[in-house]
């Protein structure tokens, strides 16, 4: 019981009202709408033309024959059916109502397929099931618009139905999850708003408006983090901020100050986004990685493509930079870069994406990463999902085999770690940095653990120590080994020719076979470096 209490008390009343009801909510709607509107004249809003075609591509999923692949899994589904595959993985299920396909790489040629496609899932949708839960629907509503403003098809049952689609999402928004499905559903109704015009439309697209001005300032905070503190959903948040911007210039919305906000928010984020990729691939804090999300340069030439001009800032070979809201420290010494995470585990008012990682960091050595988190790989409630959302599967420490914050199921959190901001110290010198950070931890029981870790950076050398507080049996940091990282002997790794000594302190020292997720429903072998403590601190210092 004390493990619901401590996940719902964050959260909001009407979060808890919504859960609540929205399945009776949801069931009646689709009853009235889906089932039972009647046809009607569609009224397209008007300046729909596009003189460029800005919108990011999607990576391609289908393949054709009626075959696609999404998360790395090839699945042939049965068109007369569609959209009831029989297929039980769910979120290969979402992404398949997503509609991505529609405006991936190979749009053009497959028109006519695709056209199939969506007659079939109108005229086969007519049971409550996944497909019209509100996050891919919102997702397809966008999808639906693009594609459809893109090759100039306005056919009448499919207006019917991205009219209906419509109106369901507006009576079944996400308050109950909040953060980025609330996000998409907004960004749908938007788009819907600007494509149709009637007055029923108009008032969904007045409170659209409201909504996006609020959660532009619930979402997305003053260091330009979205509030989930996941790289990965944060892309996709920026991505869903310059297609509402790009819309809205194309419609010629007149809302200066909203348009104003947008630009600043852009900005910020893409700032906030370049600070956590490498080399187009992102840094593993929170649910994230590689191939889910547009990577940074990709986003950065599309804002560049609407005149939101964004100046690169990480060209230096020294700097070091405190992304206030999110925790992020991100520094540089020549051929040292380092993401360091001292803040909050994510979004009170849903951290279904967030992970124990408080105190992790990631480490690129020579431009080769060298310390890497885990990463994720499924979303399934399974030992492999809490495995990868633990304090273990990532480079921090983990006292008593136990995570800082207490993660279960697929997406809950009970009680949360703490940082200690007052430990937290930022120092930059000529030729070396030093950071330092402190979590509180706390069980059930109502013991406190204080972990604090001290990151000493030199040109030629780091020194990561961790010192532990409170009463506990054994503690032990791991520090994760991307897998072109070769390992010589007990004490010595190799990037490409060059040779690094691991001199540990206080600590026994061993390597174990790991896992590393860069994608979904993918792993790749790996090795990590194990130390366990042997009074109440530990020091593992790089040399080379």
């Amino acid at each position: 019981m004390l493990r619901y209490y401590y996940t719902l008390r964050q959260l909001k009343f009407y979060q808890i009202y919504y859960r609540l009801i929205k399945k009776i909510k949801r069931y009646k709607s689709f009853l009235l709408l889906f089932l039972n509107l009647k046809k009607k004249k569609i009224k397209l809003g008007n300046n729909l033309k596009f003189n460029n075609y800005f919108f990011l591509k999607k990576n391609k999923s289908y393949l054709g024959k009626n075959k696609f692949i999404f998360l790395n899994k090839e699945n042939t589904i049965d068109i007369n059916f569609f959209p009831d595959t029989k297929i039980q993985d769910k979120l290969w299920i979402y992404n398949l109502n997503y509609f991505d396909f529609l405006n991936s790489n190979n749009d053009n040629i497959l028109k006519d397929e695709y056209i199939t496609f969506i007659n079939k899932w109108i005229k086969n949708n007519s049971k409550l099931n996944i497909e019209n839960d509100p996050y891919p629907l919102s997702l397809r509503i966008v999808n639906w618009i693009k594609w459809s403003l893109k090759n100039d098809y306005y056919d009448k049952k499919f207006l019917n139905s991205l009219y209906i689609q419509t109106l369901y999402l507006n009576q079944n928004l996400e308050y109950d999850l909040m953060g980025n499905h609330l996000f998409a559903n907004i960004k749908a109704l938007i788009f819907s708003g600007i494509y149709f015009d009637d007055d029923k439309i108009n008032n969904i697209f007045d409170k659209s408006i409201k909504l996006l001005e609020s959660q532009l300032t619930e979402q997305i905070n003053e260091d330009g983090s979205h509030c989930e503190l996941s790289p990965m959903y944060h892309s996709i948040i920026l991505e869903d901020l310059i297609d509402i911007y790009y819309i809205f210039k194309i419609y010629n919305y007149k809302n200066s100050h909203l348009l104003s906000s947008l630009e600043i928010k852009i900005l910020l984020m893409l700032n906030w986004l370049e600070n956590m990729s490498f080399n187009n691939d992102l840094f593993f804090f929170n649910d994230t990685c590689n191939e889910i999300a547009n990577n940074f340069n990709e986003l950065h030439k599309y804002a560049n493509n609407l005149k939101l001009n964004y100046s690169l800032n990480l060209k230096k070979n020294k700097y070091i930079y405190f992304l206030p809201n999110s925790g992020f420290v991100n520094l540089k010494l020549n051929d040292i870069r380092i993401i360091f995470d001292t803040g909050n585990i994510g979004y009170n008012l849903n951290p279904g994406h967030a992970h124990a990682d408080c105190l992790s960091l990631e480490l690129v050595l020579f431009s080769q990463k060298l310390f890497v988190n885990s990463g994720i790989s499924t979303y399934e409630n399974s030992n492999l999902r809490f495995f990868q959302r633990s304090t273990k599967s990532h480079n921090t420490v983990s006292v008593d085999n136990k995570n800082s914050s207490d993660i279960w199921s697929s997406f809950r959190v009970s009680l949360r770690a703490e940082p200690i901001k007052k430990k937290l110290t930022i120092n930059k010198f000529k030729n070396s940095f030093f950071l330092t950070a402190a979590i509180l931890s706390k069980n059930f029981s109502n013991n406190q653990i204080i972990h604090e870790r001290q990151i000493s950076v030199y040109s030629n050398s780091i020194t990561i120590k961790d010192t532990i507080n409170g009463k506990y049996k054994s503690a032990k940091s791991y520090f994760y080994l991307h897998p072109k990282i070769q390992i010589i002997n007990y004490n010595k790794i190799k990037i490409d020719d060059i040779v690094i000594s691991l001199i540990s302190k206080n600590s026994e020292m061993k390597f174990i076979k790991s896992k590393w997720y860069p994608k979904f429903n993918y792993e790749i072998n790996n090795n990590c470096l194990v130390l366990e403590t042997l009074g109440n601190s530990c020091e593992l210092t790089l040399k080379w």
